[in-house]
């Protein structure tokens, strides 16, 4: 289910997923007005414009006392940020939202280079097939065209090895990402703060704060997903 629009917009040089701000702001259900609220959060946690937002005049018929309102788009990061330094329900369903779409993203994109790979080498497989076929009365020709082939294949191996890491190394982060959250609980518990206050700090339920105190969870190697017991 879309929670919010995510969509890729240019930030300093890069085209990455965003998330319109004003619609973060709705969905939270935030007291303040739109245009207070992303000031103070913007100050208060230091974001950097044209590397963590853009900003942009809507020149519509919305205005605000005779002037222009101003929207924002935000990288996902600063998106689960927000979402979380709210302390609510819906603070902590867009932070998992958000997380849920960087790794769908990632998914989708290392599932287009392979299927862009895969097609550009049965492309040059079939080119130099059909070149062998035509020369093969010449038998110097002939393999000079195989050992082409052969190297293409060498290629390809290499090519498939590198997206199977790329793979490996995405599965990683996403699970990093997890034991993050579980090393923050240590900490935190360390530190003296009660469930209920670790619960607010990073989103996680105080049922999920208890098991990992009590080491009862466990880490899925392939989604890298706790599970309790």
């Amino acid at each position: 289910m879309e929670l919010i629009p995510v969509t890729n917009r240019l930030i300093g040089n890069r085209q990455i997923p965003t998330a319109n701000a004003r619609e973060l702001h709705a969905f939270l259900q935030v007291k303040s007005k739109f245009a207070e609220w992303i000031n103070r959060r913007i100050n208060e946690y230091k974001f950097i414009e044209n590397q963590d937002f853009i900003s942009f005049s809507e020149n519509s018929e919305k205005l605000q006392n005779g002037r222009p309102t101003k929207d924002y788009f935000i990288s996902l990061n600063m998106a689960k940020e927000l979402a979380m330094v709210e302390r609510t329900d819906k603070g902590r369903q867009a932070r998992q939202y958000f997380i849920d779409c960087e790794r769908q993203l990632h998914e989708l994109t290392i599932a287009h280079q392979t299927k862009a790979v895969s097609k550009n080498a049965n492309w040059h497989l079939t080119q130099l097939i059909n070149t062998l076929k035509t020369t093969v009365h010449n038998q110097q020709k002939a393999m000079d065209k195989i050992v082409s082939l052969h190297e293409q294949s060498l290629q390809l191996q290499a090519l498939s090895l590198e997206l199977l890491q790329r793979q490996a190394l995405a599965k990683k982060s996403y699970r990093q990402a997890v034991l993050y959250d579980v090393d923050c609980v240590f900490d935190l518990v360390e530190q003296g703060y009660t469930n209920a206050q670790i619960s607010e700090k990073l989103g996680l339920s105080t049922y999920a704060i208890s098991r990992i105190k009590n080491h009862r969870y466990s880490l899925d190697n392939d989604t890298g997903r706790l599970s309790y017991h």
